[in-house]
């Protein structure tokens, strides 16, 4: 059972950083000081097209997150999961919250075994106080303690181009970028003259989670079967979405964006799966799940048609709250009398909300909607999906929180059922959150009996530890061997790149023998992942 988020009295700690600075973890009486920080930190970040001769406006769909994030209404995190640092000296009516991190938790599953992802979220620091170390800090002191303090083994984020290295980060998790197909009037066929929906959408109610929760827990309904690492879609992820994101006290269009239906046959009477979208400047197709039986030619063009409708009246929606909150805004300023020039929101800058021309299509890789679709989708180049920071501090407690996914891995093997060995891996270097260099990993019978970090030993020491073996007359033991550039395990770790893939990928990885390479295929397949990246 996943646990619940909770909040350890340790946290009640403040720490003085000097210079009048301090970090501590938030209360929702933060709520609007670092929904300012934020929005004014990814100003450069917002939708739509942004003047090169002024500076862009906040961006109001992050702080409308952080405002519900803090509320104490999140399914991500409490209202007392963003670290800070503040600001003791700041002058009356200047934000004294200067930088500040979210920490996340997402309930996730790896193979059989289920647990909580830690997600570092909303990062921002005040540009008067950047390169001073203060996310570091944030990030070392507190958000990483807190995250391994609940027992997560893995964080990840997606993030500044190498920036997260510098924690212990590695790209290991996938996040497609999902197919596009524009042209929607030619490519969506319409409905005949005076002909009806048959399958009709309507808006998932509390009523329905249930059906949602069951319809989802079989990976196959979502077509995730290759999917090995991934998100959960239990209970109270579809409360979250079809009901508790609505309820007060931070309600704003942002809030709003992503839309669970129902897919109803009306000839039948009777529901027959679910559909799942995200307007945010656009279309996004999330999630399509049918009931087993119902033939997905069917029921995907009356979904389409369907779909694109609810975006319209979205776009609609979006395009009013910012040009209302463009015109609070302005009068704020007229009022205030403020410097600074293009103080607005940019996701909608036009006086009539955007057209709905494209759908991204954000669905498993394996969906059946996909390849029935195939005809029709924009030409792509030929990139990589795009790759999400992931960082597993402690290997061997990694491996020992996931020993039943690769006992299972082990007992469908024909190779390696049963066996009794011992897997040693060399890092090179130390990493944070290792006392060695190296991992050994122990089976006996098929099972994981032990974990802990290792040392190569040295070719004489190696040479004393066989002629001991001799004099006392012990059997060789059965030992696996391979070598990876420091971080690059996580990858393997995670079934982004199979081991003769990074093999290839860098010299200083490498086997000892196809025998090693071949347990670690086993152990860590390339694999699938189904990460949600936006549970706010």
């Amino acid at each position: 059972m996943v646990h619940e988020i909770t909040v350890p009295k340790h946290r009640q700690q403040v720490i003085d950083i000097g210079d009048g600075l301090c970090m501590r973890w938030s209360t929702s009486a933060d709520a609007e000081n670092v929904a300012e920080l934020v929005g004014d930190a990814f100003r450069f970040s917002s939708f739509g097209e942004k003047p090169d001769d002024e500076l862009p406006g906040k961006h109001v769909p992050l702080m409308c997150c952080v405002r519900r994030l803090l509320s104490g209404h999140s399914l991500a995190m409490s209202e007392y999961d963003y670290a800070l640092v503040e600001n003791t000296l700041a002058a009356p009516g200047e934000n004294p919250i200067i930088a500040c991190a979210a920490l996340h938790e997402i309930p996730s599953y790896y193979g059989c075994v289920m647990m909580n992802f830690g997600k570092p979220e909303q990062i921002a620091c005040h540009r008067n106080y950047r390169n001073r170390g203060l996310v570091r800090r944030l990030m070392k002191e507190m958000i990483h303690p807190e995250s391994e303090y609940r027992g997560h083994v893995i964080q990840f984020i997606p993030g500044i181009d190498y920036f997260y290295r510098q924690f212990g980060y590695e790209y290991a998790l996938s996040s497609p970028d999902g197919r596009e197909m524009s042209d929607l009037d030619s490519n969506i066929p319409k409905l005949e003259d005076g002909e009806q929906e048959r399958y009709k959408l309507r808006e998932a109610i509390l009523d329905d989670v249930p059906y949602l929760t069951r319809l989802s827990a079989n990976k196959e309904t979502l077509f995730l079967h290759k999917t090995a690492v991934g998100t959960v879609y239990d209970e109270r992820y579809w409360r979250h979405f079809v009901h508790d994101i609505y309820q007060p006290p931070h309600i704003s269009w942002y809030d709003k964006s992503r839309t669970v239906t129902i897919i109803r046959d009306e000839k039948k009477g009777r529901d027959i799966g679910f559909n799942q979208h995200v307007y945010m400047n656009g279309l996004g197709w999330q999630k399509f799940a049918l009931e087993e039986g119902v033939a997905i030619r069917d029921v995907i063009y009356p979904v389409m048609r369907q779909m694109v409708v609810l975006a319209k009246k979205q776009a609609k929606a979006c395009h009013e709250y910012e040009m209302s909150k463009k015109e609070e805004e302005k009068e704020e300023k007229e009022g205030k009398n403020t410097a600074i020039e293009g103080e607005h929101s940019t996701l909608c800058e036009s006086e009539s909300p955007p057209e709905i021309t494209t759908i991204t299509f954000e669905l498993s890789q394996e969906h059946p909607a996909l390849e029935f679709l195939s005809s029709k989708f924009d030409p792509t180049p030929d990139e990589p999906d795009a790759m999400l920071y992931t960082r597993i501090n402690d290997y061997a407690a990694f491996i020992t929180k996931v020993a039943p996914a690769l006992e299972e891995r082990l007992a469908r093997s024909r190779t390696f059922a049963g066996i009794s060995a011992t897997l040693q891996l060399h890092f090179f270097k130390k990493v944070e959150g290792m006392n060695a260099p190296g991992l050994q990993v122990v089976f006996e019978n098929g099972k994981v009996v032990k974990a802990q970090d290792w040392k190569k030993p040295t070719p004489e020491q190696n040479v004393e530890a066989v002629c001991k073996r001799k004099v006392a007359k012990l059997p060789e033991p059965k030992v696996f061997q391979a070598q990876f550039y420091p971080l690059m395990f996580t990858q393997l770790l995670m079934g982004s790149r199979s081991a003769r893939e990074l093999i290839w990928a860098n010299s200083d990885n490498a086997v000892q023998d196809s025998e090693s390479r071949l347990l670690l295929d086993v152990l860590f397949p390339k694999v699938e992942h189904d990460i949600d990246l936006l549970i706010w």
